[in-house]
């Protein structure tokens, strides 16, 4: 099995909007009075100092992005917002320990947040810390299925099978296989088949799940981030055309 761990900036992309969203509504209080004591250009140099790391990030030059955020951290430390976008940061270079030691501090602030439980979960899978990774992914379901996030939720799910799949709990690995069919509406039944049927010595079953899930569901990046968690933990070896 190949092994090679690489990462495209996961479901972390969509995951940080949920996250920032929720960080504003739950903990940016304790920041409050920071806030209100920087100036107006302070404040303006705080904002466009996220803002520019986030363009940044996106160009992937995240070198320069660290640079750009040290603005706004100089001006108020430890603010949510800065920790998530030094987390992405770090996710880019692929210092998923620097990143995971982010969402662990936030979640602090945030205990109850499924996002910010999801990426310290996601840090671990990449790293192919499978009991760390299955305990968080699975804390953070029910949050993911109340806030109506359903694409990320049977994301989440995938990525609890594999974790099984990984740990050899055969129970729980027959329970996954046996709970979706075509008519899930979610890429989750094509993508546990495709992990069910995966071999070193026979991928070609495998590999017809890929292009069925590629068939079914067309729009750009809709399959992104199954992708990317086939890539991460070692079961992807070819792609399918």
């Amino acid at each position: 099995m190949n092994n090679k761990k690489t990462h495209n900036f996961f479901s972390l992309t969509a995951c940080l909007v949920l996250l920032i969203s929720a960080l504003n509504g739950q903990t940016l209080e304790e920041f409050e009075d920071k806030m209100k004591s920087l100036s107006p250009s302070d404040l303006k140099e705080f904002k466009d100092s996220l803002d520019k790391t986030n363009q940044l990030i996106q160009e992937k030059r995240v070198f320069d992005s660290l640079q750009a955020i040290s603005k706004a951290e100089a001006l108020v430390p430890n603010h949510p917002s800065v920790e998530v976008v030094k987390a992405s940061a770090y996710v880019e270079l692929k210092d998923y320990n620097k990143a995971k030691d982010i969402f662990v501090k936030l979640l602090k602030l945030a205990p109850g947040n499924p996002s910010l439980i999801f990426n310290t979960g996601e840090m671990h899978f990449v790293q192919a810390e499978w009991n760390e990774a299955l305990d968080y992914l699975n804390r953070a379901l029910d949050g993911l299925y109340t806030s109506n996030h359903k694409d990320l939720y049977n994301l989440t799910k995938f990525k609890i099978y594999i974790c099984h799949k990984k740990l050899g709990n055969k129970a729980k690995v027959d329970e996954y296989e046996k709970a979706y069919d075509f008519t899930s509406d979610s890429p989750i039944y094509y993508f546990i088949n495709y992990v069910k049927f995966h071999s070193e010595d026979n991928q070609t079953e495998s590999k017809e799940w890929l292009k069925k899930a590629h068939r079914v569901f067309k729009a750009p990046r809709a399959l992104t981030s199954w992708i990317d968690t086939l890539q991460e933990s070692g079961y992807l070896s070819y792609i399918a055309k």
